[in-house]
């Protein structure tokens, strides 16, 4: 590979990022759309003292296209996917390709609209790792169309404020799994935001070893394909719902293990 380091403000235009190529970030600046991994292999580092941003309303990919490989490690920089009118845009993380974003050593990465897997045959992996690395999204999805996995580790904090999904679409796949004191919030002021673990896909959410999740409506099995598991593995693992539906129209299934904890606030149904 060869290295780019970029510098100075906003440059407008889309940072591609391909062809066996490293470019790392250490300053502000802004693009139209963040592309790493087109066609063939990239990696993007915002490092410590990084700020990336958008400059208007255009979709950034990671591992874009069938046999891409892209890579973009937030390691201590903030990335900001908002355009100029402070306007959510898309982030998909395994397209066609594969892709994958670390976040770590105190990286932010502000998100609107993410999308792990987001097509058939697309791979997406986000890992969000060690106290003050923070993943903020509104709409989450993992596994939309493809495959898309979450790991939620080492104090590492992921929030959602409109719905969060795991294997959202039918053949997709998505599996998350929090431990080691991560935590995620799918939360705001609406009690009627939902986490649906097996939408019309296949999902599986497993808290292990302290992890913690926190969430309002919580669906496991949501339609006539969706298969959904819930994994509370151990002591102080918890998740804590307002409201649990387990095989809401799929098949749903809750393992709790090893004094793991669910706090269901109101009330759950099985086989609704």
């Amino acid at each position: 590979m060869f290295l780019l380091a970029l510098s100075g403000s906003a440059c407008g235009a889309s940072l591609e990022v391909d062809n066996v190529q490293i470019t790392n970030i250490n300053t502000d600046i802004a693009y139209d759309a963040y592309l790493v991994g087109w066609y063939g292999t990239g990696v993007l580092n915002i490092l410590a003292g990084g700020n990336a941003s958008l400059t208007t309303i255009t979709t950034s990919v990671i591992g874009a296209n069938e046999d891409s490989e892209g890579t973009v490690n937030v390691l201590g920089g903030t990335w900001r996917l908002y355009d100029s009118g402070n306007n959510a845009r898309p982030l998909n993380v395994g397209q066609s390709g594969t892709g994958t974003l670390n976040i770590k050593q105190k990286g932010h990465v502000d998100g609107g609209y993410l999308r792990i897997g987001s097509s058939t045959g697309g791979v997406g992996t986000v890992n969000v790792e060690g106290e003050d690395s923070v993943l903020t999204t509104e709409l989450f999805e993992i596994g939309s169309y493809g495959t898309g996995s979450l790991n939620i580790t080492d104090k590492g904090y992921v929030t959602s404020s409109i719905v969060a999904i795991v294997g959202y679409q039918a053949n997709s796949n998505g599996k998350v799994v929090v431990e080691k004191g991560g935590e995620w919030l799918i939360k705001n002021n609406d009690s009627s935001i939902e986490f649906q673990i097996g939408n019309q896909g296949t999902g599986e959410a497993t808290i292990r070893e302290g992890g913690l999740i926190t969430a309002e409506n919580t669906i496991i099995g949501g339609n006539a394909t969706g298969i959904g598991t819930l994994n509370v593995q151990d002591q102080d693992s918890v998740i804590t719902v307002r409201r649990l539906y387990n095989g809401y129209f799929g098949n749903g299934k809750v393992n709790i293990s090893n004094n793991g904890l669910i706090n269901n606030k109101e009330y759950s149904f099985v086989g609704v």
